[in-house]
């Protein structure tokens, strides 16, 4: 019988906060919450989608097979330029079967049933977001 107090999901989730709040530049937020989000709510892949101009820049991800790290789509393109231009989230059960879902960027398994949920941070400098992830 081991003598280390066992970890909670409480314990775990102010871990994070505490790791949040130490992050002094918008790549550590990325980064903590880009590691913890896959494991915390039971994802196959996580990923981080940032609006740039009349693009959508996929600047990180946590996922079982790689997906678009590093990769730009036009807006009008891809899933993620629908929830970033609508301001909402896309819950779409078969990513094979929804037509802002494009076919030709290969849909993997991690990705069937992804759901968006977009985020818009209030800082005037801040560009509109979403993240993704998949189950």
């Amino acid at each position: 019988m081991s003598d280390a107090p066992e970890t909670t999901e409480s314990d775990e989730l102010f871990e994070i906060a505490r790791r949040l709040a130490r992050g002094r530049s918008y790549e550590q937020v990325i980064e903590v919450v880009r590691s913890a989000a896959r494991s915390i709510i039971g994802a196959q892949g996580i990923t981080f989608v940032r609006c740039e101009g009349d693009e959508c820049a996929y600047i990180a991800e946590d996922a079982i097979e790689p997906l678009w790290e590093g990769q730009r789509f036009k807006l009008s393109q891809c899933v993620s330029g629908w929830v970033i231009e609508n301001g909402e989230a896309a819950v779409i059960p078969d990513n094979y079967a929804d037509d802002r879902v494009p076919q030709a960027l290969g849909i993997g398994p991690v990705l069937n049933g992804r759901t968006q949920i977009f985020s818009r941070r209030r800082a005037p400098l801040a560009s509109p977001m979403c993240l993704g992830l998949g189950n």
